[in-house]
């Protein structure tokens, strides 16, 4: 079954939790999955504590791949554009500052709160088992990030 997944913005980074909202759509027009979701990386590096923009990047909107992947890392999640390069509405401190970051995957976040990411959407672990259950290996659809904060990437 195809699948298409809308990723609602509602905020920046610098807000925590998981401020956005994420819809799987089946091929027959049905809603599968809907719930809050984050669309940015981590609000600062933990380490360090600089702000992500600085250290991270936010994948601008508009329409992305997804396909089914096995992480090394992270088991079982959705990998962007093939592991790719995607449009990043700032300079990508990873990838020389060019607006643009790759291998970003749609995972489980690490806590309550805390995303874990880098430039990946993130999924609250109280949600992730019935998000993941939508799709096997093989599976592979469309990704569309819509701004809904009255700002363009």
């Amino acid at each position: 079954m195809l699948k298409d997944i809308i990723i609602d913005r509602h905020a920046m980074p610098e807000v925590l939790g998981y401020p956005d909202k994420i819809t799987v759509i089946g091929d027959d027009s049905l809603i599968l999955y809907h719930d809050v979701c984050r669309s940015g990386p981590n609000p600062f590096r933990p380490s360090d504590r600089k702000p992500w923009r600085d250290v991270y990047a936010l994948v601008a909107p508009g329409e992305l791949t997804w396909e089914w992947y096995d992480s090394p890392s992270k088991g079982p999640c959705l990998l962007l554009n093939n592991g790719g390069k995607i449009p990043t509405v700032n300079p990508n401190f990873n990838h020389d500052n060019l607006n643009v970051a790759s291998l970003v995957e749609i995972h489980a976040g690490q806590a309550s709160g805390w995303p874990g990411s880098a430039a990946c959407v993130t999924i609250p672990l109280v949600g992730w088992s019935a998000f993941i259950g939508l799709f096997a290996a093989g599976d592979k659809g469309k990704l569309r990030i819509v701004d809904k904060m009255g700002v363009a990437a």
